[in-house]
């Protein structure tokens, strides 16, 4: 299904070659053409071709390939495995890669081997086919976005005073994974206080006190889909300022919820949600889009920006996550996940709360 989309998208009838890398620097898109759902791969490859594909797997992993239902073949040596690439891709003058994922040193090697064949960056078709999420897809993030909201509810019973960063954000993964996520895409932030002024923070030594914000932003996996929330709670009574801040977010973010749809332009997702933070006295404080596509990867293509031409379309699945924050003081971000529909959205995350919740 996915080979057909991306064929279509293309335009022409030349094979895509995909070359995995190594752990932590994996194209996701082995696994998107391939649907095996466990394994690493690592430098092992697939030909993806209109009249069937082809993985070429190391034996650690060949059978997880097997069981998915792909044409597997096997390589035990660096030689093979180039020496099977080029007999996958006889026959073809032309031949896609993914320009966006593939390392200089393994592009090398093969087009030293392969000196008459053209090779084309198809990244962007790539990129293209995948914004639109199939009806498995979506359950999938449907499924993540569960077991983020489930663990987040429960994560919250274990707050208490005193405790660091990095503590809550151990009890955050171990509830994510008790609920039935694979293990985190990437690291959960959770900053206290003055730290949730950082977007992308890392979790440290700080100590919980009495009146911080909490700001977590994490996502669970599902058969590799990864879900991206964003919540924001205070440790005891919110102050004013607090309350205020969370508040702009959050009619920020129904704003943008209600503007998503299909044939809206992407700019007009972020202006509906920053208008509203900048008529307030936090103007010029939410310094970041309104959110991005999710799929296989936490940011998939495209993002909410002032800037962004893109239309939505149906069966995109996108974040709404306007943030407020004040250097020295603190932020406010609230993070939901939607499903573009044809006339509106489906939020599939739980949605924010409406107001600033307390926690004692």
């Amino acid at each position: 299904m996915n080979e057909s989309r991306f064929f279509k998208n293309l335009g022409k009838d030349i094979p895509l070659l995909i070359v995995n890398g190594t752990k932590g620097f994996a194209d996701p898109n082995f696994f998107y053409f391939s649907g095996i759902k466990f394994g690493v791969f690592e430098a092992c490859a697939m030909v993806v071709r209109k009249c069937g594909s082809t993985v070429i797997s190391n034996g650690l992993d060949s059978e997880a390939a097997v069981q998915a239902g792909c044409d597997v073949k096997v390589f035990n040596s660096r030689k093979h495995l180039l020496d099977l690439i080029e007999g996958e891709l006889k026959g073809y003058d032309e031949v896609g890669i993914n320009g966006a994922k593939i390392s200089t040193g393994t592009f090398e090697s093969i087009r030293e081997r392969m000196q008459d064949r053209k090779f084309t960056d198809v990244s962007e078709q790539i990129a293209v086919t995948r914004q639109i999420k199939t009806r498995d897809e979506q359950r999938y993030l449907e499924k993540a976005c569960r077991i983020s909201t489930k663990a987040h509810e429960n994560v919250l019973g274990t707050i208490k005073e005193g405790m660091t960063e990095a503590q809550l954000q151990a009890h955050l993964i171990h509830e994510l994974m008790m609920n039935g996520s694979g293990f985190p895409y990437a690291e959960p932030t959770v900053a206290f206080g003055e730290n949730c002024a950082f977007p992308h923070y890392s979790a440290g030594g700080r100590k919980l006190k009495k009146g911080d914000l909490i700001l977590t932003d994490f996502g669970a996996t599902f058969n590799r889909y990864v879900a991206d929330v964003t919540r924001t709670v205070v440790f005891g009574r919110a102050t004013r300022k607090q309350k205020e801040m969370y508040e702009a977010v959050s009619q920020a973010r129904k704003a943008g919820i209600r503007a998503v749809r299909a044939g809206v332009k992407g700019a007009k997702v972020d202006l509906a949600g920053r208008k509203i933070i900048d008529s307030t006295r936090f103007k010029g404080k939410f310094i970041h889009g309104m959110g991005h596509g999710i799929g296989l990867e936490i940011h998939d293509h495209p993002g909410f920006g002032p800037s962004s031409e893109f239309l939505l379309k149906e069966g995109m699945v996108m974040t709404i996550e306007p943030g407020v924050y004040i250097a020295g003081y603190g932020g406010v971000r609230v993070e939901d996940d939607v499903i573009v529909t044809r006339s509106a959205s489906k939020v599939i995350s739980g949605g924010g709360p409406s107001e600033l919740v307390e926690v004692s």
